[in-house]
């Protein structure tokens, strides 16, 4: 329904507006009866059920675990003949630990002290001697002899053969010395400049000079305006104040107009009613087909939900059918 605006009273908009959009129910704490809740339907406790036969089968579990028994030990695990057996040689270098090990824990363990690192020095050398390592060494001690080898090749190689040389070179090489060394005492003495002039220092400034560079000094860089505060200050504008022009305002129609909310959100929707049925659903002709998806399916009853119509009916098929010999051992009872 919508009302003419004539008879639309002043400020409807406003009245509209002032409407809660969602209205929250009022807390009502709930009172104590003496009965409480568990969530079980009352048919579940009222009485003993009724004996059902698969109900029963699906009772039984179908593992059973036996329970728990606590049996005290006795000793201390170990076998007597393991406290007093002798170890060979073989056993002791299989308890020693990887040497790969050991240096990555030597490696990671460093700054805990010089215990645990002389402690993990100790284990290094014992495993290295382990039968283990032994092609290892081997391996080293080739390894470096090679070494060896080739660095004294090398060195033979680069180590350059003296010539001798004849009586002429060496008398030639004696006379280019001589040219060399009189070439240096030919030539003129260094003149030496003479010594640095003392500095003059400036002389000490008088306090009145001091006085002025300190003032000159203690002057700021840049000036900060001084906060004046609103109530004082002639320039501010206060943002929540009223022009006097607009409290003797009078609005024309056209605003009034404007004001006014459009016909079409004063619109109610259409009210739904549970259980209403359309005039065309009335009136339409049901085809054969409608008919026969209405009638709901045959179910048994709700309290033998678990049988069948006719359980005693065997299909035709399952008469002519051929059994196999595992379907022979599925269809043997399982002992429990």
């Amino acid at each position: 329904m919508v009302l003419p605006a004539s008879e639309r009273p002043d400020r409807l908009r406003t009245i509209l507006l002032a409407y809660p959009t969602r209205v929250t129910k009022k807390y009502v704490p709930p009172v104590y009866t003496g009965k409480v809740f568990t969530g079980v339907r009352p048919s579940a406790v009222r009485g003993r059920p009724k004996q059902n036969w698969r109900l029963n089968k699906l009772a039984i579990p179908n593992r059973t675990v036996p329970k728990y028994v606590f049996v005290e030990e006795k000793g201390t695990g170990i076998r007597p003949s393991a406290l007093t057996v002798n170890i060979t040689q073989r056993m002791d270098d299989m308890s020693k630990p990887t040497l790969r090990y050991l240096y990555q824990a030597r490696k990671a363990y460093s700054e805990l002290g010089p215990r645990i690192k002389k402690n993990l020095q100790k284990t290094i050398n014992q495993s290295w001697k382990t039968i283990y390592n032994y092609y290892r060494k081997q391996m080293i001690d080739i390894k470096r002899k090679k070494d060896m080898r080739l660095a004294k090749q090398k060195e033979l190689a680069t180590k350059t053969v003296v010539k001798t040389k004849t009586p002429k070179e060496l008398k030639e090489e004696k006379e280019k010395r001589i040219a060399a060394w009189c070439a240096v005492k030919a030539q003129p003495k260094k003149s030496f400049p003479p010594p640095p002039l003392p500095v003059q220092k400036r002389p000490a400034a008088t306090l009145n000079e001091i006085i002025v560079h300190a003032n000159i000094l203690a002057e700021p860089r840049s000036v900060t305006v001084k906060f004046i505060r609103p109530s004082i200050d002639p320039t501010y504008i206060d943002p929540t104040r009223v022009k006097p022009a607009a409290k003797t305002y009078v609005a024309s129609e056209r605003v009034l107009e404007l004001a006014k909310n459009p016909a079409h959100r004063l619109l109610k929707e259409r009210p739904i009613v549970p259980g209403a049925v359309k005039k065309s659903a009335l009136t339409c002709a049901v085809s054969p087909r409608f008919d026969e998806l209405a009638v709901p399916k045959k179910k048994a009853a709700e309290k033998d939900s678990d049988l069948k119509e006719n359980p005693f009916q065997i299909s035709p098929n399952a008469l002519k059918a051929k059994t196999t010999a595992r379907i022979k051992e599925l269809a043997k009872p399982i002992e429990r």
